[in-house]
């Protein structure tokens, strides 16, 4: 499993690192909402576990935002320990933990997320499993590769399946993660990609005029 901890305190970002990577995690670390977003531009993790006060921003807006792009499970570690905080942090993100903290405390939250959000993990269509908590594909034996841009879009249709993800929130969603100026025959050549990669374009459906949907 892997963790990313974004944590501008660089004593206890390397203590949790230590922990976590002798429970057999691959952790990863950021300080600032900056970095945070260019880490995920090349990579994906299963769970973020995430202060609130950085140097650059907040954290509430940083997992609103990572909610909205990745709909990954968040853990909220932080010295803000006023009820309004609370409630906040609970409305946005899967647990809440306040300073000091003990390592077995977080360890068993971080374990309990995960399990909670793996139960579905594993998505079956037309011959290809999709085990969304690590990440890969697989057509039989066969892996199916996609690069961390192609498999995100992939992701939101996912996570939305049976449903249709317009064309304004996939070109938003590409917008953010490349900075550039991105138009309806850009994520066509997207889409186009993720199809041959994945054998069969029937695996996603364009509605015409409104988006795009995974059955």
């Amino acid at each position: 499993m892997k963790l990313l901890i974004v944590e501008d305190n660089a004593i206890i970002a390397s203590g949790l690192k230590y922990f976590f990577e002798t429970e057999k995690f691959e952790v990863f670390i950021t300080n600032s909402v900056h970095d945070t977003y260019a880490f995920f531009d090349d990579n994906l993790v299963d769970l973020v576990i995430l202060d609130i006060s950085l140097p650059d921003g907040d954290g509430f807006s940083l997992a609103m935002r990572l909610k909205e792009l990745y709909h990954i499970p968040i853990i909220f570690l932080t010295a803000k320990d006023e009820e309004s905080d609370i409630v906040h942090g609970l409305d946005l993100a899967e647990d809440y933990l306040t300073k000091p903290f003990r390592n077995r405390e977080l360890l068993a939250r971080v374990n309990k997320v995960l399990r909670n959000n793996t139960k579905d993990g594993e998505i079956n269509i037309k011959g290809i499993s999709i085990n969304r908590s690590t990440k890969t594909l697989l057509r039989g034996d066969e892996a199916i590769n996609l690069t961390a841009l192609e498999y995100k879009i992939f992701d939101i249709l996912l996570e939305h399946r049976g449903n249709i993800v317009s064309q304004e929130f996939l070109l938003d969603f590409i917008y953010e993660r490349t900075g550039n100026y991105v138009n309806d025959n850009t994520l066509r050549v997207y889409i186009k990609r993720i199809r041959e990669k994945l054998g069969d374009p029937d695996i996603i459906v364009t509605v015409k005029g409104l988006g795009y949907k995974v059955e």
